[in-house]
């Protein structure tokens, strides 16, 4: 869901000419098959190791693999190397809500300057700092993004489709 969000902020950006727009599909379908089998390599690993029940039960099975995972000393600590890795994901994605909200606020509401950046960031640390406990934030983070952002980018999307539309149309 956030991709998506972070990809309508790019949607102005994207090249109108026929052979760069070939182009553009041409790599965003290379990225989603790559992600794609990468996705499905991780499940199919955590379906062998824990079998079906207790991998959907796991938030982060590649984490507790990772914690599996010591052979002989020899390749102690490879949960360390998953937690950077997810913590680097888990970077683009609060980055990818904070571009789409700043972003958002700016062209919708007009609402533009360091203030409102700031603002942004407040509500985004009360959110971390309210839910103590991991789980729970996870949770809340999943129910926000089933009952406010899948609205929200649902008349985002055709919004700014209809605008870009309007204005090529237009010239403007």
């Amino acid at each position: 869901m956030e991709y998506i969000l972070f990809l309508v902020g790019l949607l102005s950006f994207l090249p109108t000419d026929k052979l760069e727009l070939g182009q553009l599909k041409k790599g965003v379908w290379r990225a989603i098959f790559l992600v794609g089998i990468l996705d499905m390599l991780v499940v199919l690993m955590q379906i062998l190791v824990f079998g079906p029940a207790e991998t959907i039960r796991l938030v982060y099975g590649l984490l507790v693999l990772g914690k599996l995972v010591e052979v002989s000393r020899t390749v102690a600590g490879v949960e360390s190397l998953f937690v950077g890795v997810w913590f680097g994901a888990l970077v683009i994605k609060i980055s990818a809500f904070f571009f789409t909200v700043t972003w958002g606020l700016e062209t919708v509401f007009g609402l533009k300057g360091p203030k409102w950046n700031l603002a942004v960031g407040v509500v985004f640390l009360g959110i971390a700092f309210k839910f103590t406990r991991g789980p729970s934030l996870i949770m809340e983070i999943g129910n926000i993004d089933n009952y406010l952002i899948l609205p929200f980018t649902s008349i985002w999307i055709l919004t700014l489709w209809g605008v870009s539309r309007w204005k090529k149309g237009t010239g403007v």
